[in-house]
C-alpha cells in the first residue's frame, strides 16, 4: 500500500532565519526583554521596514539554540494566505527541530480543507503539549498575513497555548489578535519601534567599536540625530562612509529633512559598484528568493556566482536562506529601491524577466513560483496554462484553497476553454461542500468543447455524483456513480477511489449490503493506488458499517480496529481517520456492554469527533453517548447533548438529524417519566414537519423510520399499544425488506415491549426470542437492556418461562442461552455508581447525592489522588503518560462531580465526602 500521504512542496529555506555576513551588534537590552519571553505566551516586536527586527530574532534564536532550547522558524510571505499552506509551514518548521513531532495535524492538514481549523489547532495543541521540553515558534513578517481564518485559528493558540510552548511575533503593523486578553493576563512581552532605535550609545558601538569607521563624536551625534536610530539607515550609511574619505563631510551633505533618505544613501551606496553589479542587482530584483542557476537564466550571464560573492563582499544587503548558501534574497527595503529603479530605468524588460524566472521555476518543478511570476509579467493565459497542468494534483493533495486562490486572479476570458483547469476548480468547489457553485463551474464547460475528451466528461459526471450524494440524494447519485463504474477502466485512480466510496455509501443507504461489499472489493485496487491511506483507511470503515447494518458487529470491529491501527501506525493518535472510525467501533463496543473499553476509544479523539465529524459519525457517536447519560438518570447531560445535535440538524438542514433527536428526546422524557412534555415535544414536531407515510430510500427512509419509532413511544404512553403495534408490525417489513438486520433487531425489540404493554405476555416472549435469536451471535447486550424496566421483567419472564418459546426456539434451554439471559439481565445494573468505572464525559454535571468513591472514574479517581500531592497538570500528564490536555479534561469532569471549582476546593470536597482520606 502506498502509505505516502502527498503534499504541496514548501520552500525549506523559509524554516530557517537568513543568515547575514554583516557586522551585526549584539543589542543586550533588547535580549534581556526576550529572555523575559519563557514566562509568556507571546512576544510581539511591532516596527516599521529596515528596523532590524529580523536580525534580533536572528540573534536571539542564534542564543535559545546555543543553550539547547528548540526553536522553530517560519518567514512569512503573502503567498501564505492559505490556511493549509500556513499551518503546513508551522508544522514543518517544528518537525524540523523535533522530528516525528505533531503527526496527528499534519494529516489533518492533509485531510483537506473539509476539517474545521478548530479540529486542526486543537489537535496542535494537544500535540504541542506533549512535548516536554521548552519550544519557540518564531513567525517573522506576520504583517503579511491577511486570511482571517488564519488570524482567528492564530487567536485560539495563544489563548490556549501550553505553558511550554512560547510564540514570538514580528511584524510591521498590529496583528489583528487578541492581544489586549494577553496583556490582561500578563502573558505578553512588547518591542515596539521606539526600543527598536538604536540608541546613541549603540550607533557609537556599532559605527566605531564594531566596524571601525572611527567617527568624531560630533559625527556621531549628527548621524545619530538624521537616522533616528533607524537600523537600515545606519546600515546604509556605513556601506556609504566607506566609498568617502571625508566621512564629517558626507554624514553633514545630507539633513533631516530630507524625506527620501533611504533613496539617498541607497543610491550612494550603488554609485560605487561597477555596471556589471548594479544590472545584476536591478535585473535579480525581482526574486523573491535567488540561487545561482536562477540568476543566470534571469540575468542572461553565467557568472552569477561571481556576483553574488561581490555583492556578499560588500555587504549589499544579502543574506543566504540556507546551510549550504545555496539560496538567498535581499532585504526588502533594499529590493524594494532596486525594483523602482528597474522601473524608470528599464521597464521594457521588467516582463520579460518575470517570464524567464517563471520558465526557470517551471522547467525545476516549482509550480506555485512559476505562476507568481507568470502573473507578475501579465501573462495570464500563460498563468492559466500553468495552473492547469498542476490543477487536479492540488485537488488529489487537498490543497483546494490554493487553487482556487489562484483561479480567482485569471479572468474569465482565460478560463473559458481550459476545460481541464475548469474542471479541477469544481471539484475544489464540490469537496469544499460548495456543489451549486461546483455545478455553475460545470455548466460552464460544454459538451461542444469536450466532444474528444472522454476523460474530462468522466471527471465531469463524478463531481456530479459527489455532489448528488452530499445532498443526500441518493438514488441520482447511484444512477451516475454505476454509470461511472461501466467506465473506469484506465481512469484516474483517485477519482475511481472517490466514485467507489459514494457509490458503496449510496448502497449501504438503500439496503443493497452485497452490492455495497462488491463495489469496495472493487474499489480496493484503486484505493491503494491513491497517495496516502485516507482511501484505503475509508474503504475499511465502509466495509466495517456494511457488517454493521448487517448486525454482523465482531467482523465490523474487526475492520474498524484495522483502519484505526492503520491511522494511528502512519498519523498517530489523533487524525482526522481515526476520529472518524473510532466513534463507529466506539458504537459497537457500547453495544456489547464494554462501556470502559469503549470510552478508552475516544479518549485521544473525542474533542475532533465533536469538531470535525460528519452527521453520520456524530449520530453514530452520540446516541450511545447520550442512553449512557439517561442510564445513570442524568437528564441534563443527556438534553445538553441532544440540544447540541439539534442545532447541527438545524444549522445543516438535516431532516435525518432532527427525526434521530425527536425520537431520541421522546425516549428519554418517557423513561424519566416526564410523558406531557414527551407528547407536547412530537405534537409540535410533527405540526412543523410534513408527515411522511412512505418509507422511502437512503437518509429519508432514515428520516421516517425515526419517526415512526418515536410516534410508536408516545402511543404507548397514550394507552393505545394496539396502534403502536400496527406501526412497528409495517416499519418492521419495510426495514426487512431492505436487510438491515441490526435496525430489524432494534425494531424486534421494541415490539416485544409493546406486546408486553397489551398484557400478551406470550407473545411479548415469542417476539423477543426472535429477536434475542439474532443479537445472542452477535453478543447484542444494549439494544436490550436501554428498553429500560418492560424489557428486564420480560426478560426475568422468559427466563423463568423458557418452555413457552422452546417450541420456535429449542435451543433456548441450553446453558449458553441461560449465561445470555442473565448477562442481559445483569447489564441494567451496569450504570449503577457502584459498577460504573468508565469516565463518561464530553459534559459536565454537579452531582450533589452521590458521596462515594464511586461517584469519579479509576482514571479521575487516580487523578485526584496526584493532585492531593501538589503535581502541577504537566507532572500529571508525565506521570499517567497523557497530554496537559487531557489532564485538564479529567479535572474538568472531577470538578463537576465533586460541584466545585477549584483544586484546592475539590481536594477539600473530596476529604469531606471519604474519596480522599
Amino acid at each position: 500500500m502506498n502509505h505516502h500521504t502527498g503534499h504541496m512542496p514548501l520552500i525549506h529555506t523559509k524554516l530557517t532565519p537568513p543568515r547575514n555576513s554583516a557586522p551585526q551588534l549584539l543589542r543586550a537590552r533588547l535580549l534581556r526583554t526576550l529572555a523575559v519571553s519563557r514566562l509568556k505566551s507571546l512576544t510581539l516586536i511591532l516596527a516599521p521596514a529596515g528596523f532590524g527586527k529580523t536580525t534580533l530574532l536572528t540573534n536571539f534564536q542564534q542564543e535559545l539554540v546555543r543553550e539547547g532550547i528548540p526553536v522553530a522558524w517560519v518567514s512569512v510571505d503573502e503567498d501564505d494566505n492559505d490556511f493549509i499552506q500556513f499551518f503546513s509551514y508551522v508544522i514543518a518548521s517544528l518537525q524540523k527541530i523535533i522530528p516525528g513531532t505533531c503527526l496527528g495535524t499534519q494529516a489533518l492538514l492533509q485531510a483537506g480543507p473539509h476539517i474545521p481549523p478548530k479540529a486542526i489547532i486543537s489537535t496542535l495543541i494537544n500535540e504541542l503539549s506533549s512535548i516536554h521540553k521548552l519550544v519557540y515558534i518564531i513567525f517573522d513578517d506576520y504583517h503579511l498575513v491577511s486570511e482571517e481564518s488564519i488570524h482567528k485559528t492564530m487567536n485560539y493558540l495563544l489563548l490556549h497555548v501550553p505553558e511550554n510552548i512560547h510564540v514570538v511575533i514580528a511584524s510591521r503593523s498590529v496583528p489583528p489578535l487578541k492581544i489586549d486578553r494577553l496583556r490582561a493576563r500578563n502573558q505578553l512581552v512588547e518591542i515596539d519601534a521606539a526600543a527598536m532605535r538604536f540608541t546613541l550609545s549603540e550607533t557609537n558601538e556599532l559605527l566605531n567599536e564594531l566596524m571601525g569607521m572611527q567617527l568624531t563624536r560630533q559625527d556621531i551625534n549628527t548621524l545619530y540625530h538624521i537616522i533616528e536610530g533607524w537600523a537600515g539607515g545606519l546600515q546604509l550609511a556605513s556601506i556609504s562612509l566607506q566609498h568617502h574619505k571625508n566621512r564629517s563631510d558626507f554624514i553633514n551633505s545630507f539633513s533631516a529633512e530630507n524625506l527620501a533618505i533611504v533613496n539617498y544613501l541607497t543610491a550612494d551606496v550603488l554609485s560605487h559598484q561597477p555596471e556589471p553589479v548594479i544590472s545584476f542587482l536591478t535585473k535579480t530584483s525581482i526574486l523573491k528568493r535567488m540561487s545561482v542557476e536562477l540568476c543566470n537564466a534571469v540575468a542572461g550571464i553565467a557568472n552569477s556566482y561571481d556576483m553574488i560573492h561581490i555583492i556578499e563582499q560588500n555587504n549589499l544587503f544579502i543574506f543566504p536562506l540556507d546551510e549550504n548558501r545555496q539560496w538567498f534574497r535581499y532585504h526588502q527595503l533594499f529590493a524594494d529601491f532596486l525594483k523602482q529603479r528597474l522601473k524608470s530605468t528599464m521597464p521594457e524588460k521588467a516582463a520579460k524577466l518575470h517570464l524567464a524566472a517563471c520558465k526557470w521555476f517551471h522547467d525545476n518543478e516549482l509550480m506555485e513560483e512559476a505562476v507568481y511570476h507568470a502573473l507578475s509579467a501579465n501573462k495570464t493565459a500563460l498563468a492559466a496554462e500553468l495552473i492547469e497542468k498542476c490543477a487536479m494534483n492540488l485537488v488529489e493533495k487537498s490543497y483546494m484553497s490554493v487553487l482556487l486562490g489562484w483561479i480567482n486572479k485569471i479572468p474569465e476570458n482565460h478560463l473559458k476553454n481550459r476545460n481541464k483547469l475548469k474542471l479541477a476548480q469544481a471539484w475544489a468547489l464540490c469537496l469544499t461542500n460548495r456543489t451549486r457553485e461546483a455545478e455553475a463551474v460545470l455548466s460552464g464547460i460544454g459538451p461542444e468543447n469536450i466532444s474528444a475528451e472522454k476523460k474530462i466528461q468522466f471527471e465531469i459526471n463524478a463531481v456530479r455524483a459527489v455532489c448528488a450524494a452530499f445532498r443526500q440524494d441518493i438514488l441520482r447519485a447511484e444512477v451516475m456513480a454505476n454509470r461511472l463504474m461501466e467506465e473506469s477502466l484506465d481512469r484516474n485512480p483517485w477519482t475511481v477511489a472517490v466514485i467507489g466510496n459514494v457509490l458503496t455509501y449510496v448502497y449501504l443507504h438503500l439496503g443493497n449490503f452485497s452490492k455495497a461489499r462488491e463495489v469496495q472489493i472493487w474499489a480496493a485496487k484503486y484505493q491503494e493506488s491513491a497517495a496516502g491511506i485516507f482511501a484505503a483507511g475509508y474503504g475499511m470503515g465502509l466495509s466495517g458499517l456494511i457488517f454493521s447494518f448487517e448486525g454482523r458487529l465482531h467482523e465490523a470491529a474487526a475492520q474498524y480496529r484495522k483502519a484505526i491501527s492503520l491511522s494511528i501506525e502512519v498519523m498517530g493518535l489523533r487524525s482526522v481517520l481515526t476520529s472518524m472510525v473510532s466513534p463507529l467501533l466506539f458504537d459497537i463496543l457500547y453495544e456489547w456492554n464494554e462501556i470502559d473499553e469503549a470510552f478508552r476509544v475516544l479518549d485521544d479523539c473525542h474533542d475532533l469527533i465533536d469538531i470535525g465529524a460528519p452527521v453520520d459519525i456524530l449520530i453514530t457517536c452520540y446516541i450511545p453517548l447520550i442512553r449512557s447519560y439517561i442510564n445513570r438518570r442524568d437528564r441534563k447531560a443527556a438534553f445538553s447533548i441532544l440540544d447540541r445535535l439539534e442545532k447541527v440538524g438545524m444549522v445543516k438542514e438535516n431532516d435525518w438529524v432532527l427525526a434521530v433527536v425527536l425520537h431520541e428526546k421522546v425516549r428519554a422524557l418517557i423513561l424519566f417519566r416526564a410523558l406531557s412534555d414527551a407528547k407536547k415535544g412530537f405534537d409540535s414536531y410533527t405540526r412543523i414537519k410534513r408527515r411522511k407515510e412512505n418509507i422511502g430510500t437512503g437518509l429519508i427512509m432514515l428520516e421516517t423510520e425515526m419517526e415512526k419509532r418515536a410516534e410508536a413511544r408516545i402511543l404507548i404512553t397514550n394507552g393505545e399499544p394496539e396502534k403502536a403495534i400496527e406501526i412497528l408490525e409495517k416499519l418492521y417489513e419495510d426495514v426487512s425488506a431492505f436487510g438491515f438486520i441490526r435496525r430489524k433487531i432494534e425494531l424486534k425489540a421494541l415490539l416485544s415491549t409493546v406486546y408486553y404493554h397489551t398484557g400478551d405476555y406470550r407473545q411479548a416472549m415469542t417476539c423477543l426470542a426472535s429477536a434475542l435469536s439474532v443479537g445472542k451471535p452477535q453478543n447484542m447486550i444494549r439494544t436490550f437492556a436501554d428498553e429500560g424496566m418492560p424489557m428486564k421483567k420480560l426478560l426475568e419472564m422468559l427466563l423463568n418461562n423458557k418452555d413457552d418459546v422452546a417450541e420456535s426456539l429449542p435451543e433456548i434451554n441450553s446453558k449458553s442461552w441461560e449465561s445470555y439471559l442473565e448477562k442481559l439481565i445483569d447489564a441494567f445494573d451496569t450504570f449503577s455508581p457502584e459498577k460504573l468505572t468508565s469516565k463518561i464525559s464530553f459534559t459536565q454535571k454537579k452531582n450533589e447525592t452521590n458521596h462515594s468513591t464511586g461517584l469519579l472514574s479509576s482514571r479521575e479517581l487516580e487523578i485526584l489522588q496526584i493532585l492531593e500531592k501538589g503535581l502541577s497538570n504537566k507532572e500529571i500528564a508525565v506521570t499517567l503518560s497523557m497530554t496537559v490536555n487531557t489532564v485538564k479534561w479529567h479535572l474538568k469532569n472531577v470538578y463537576g462531580k465533586l460541584g466545585v471549582s477549584s483544586r484546592t476546593e475539590a481536594i477539600s470536597e473530596a476529604r469531606i465526602m471519604g474519596i480522599l482520606e
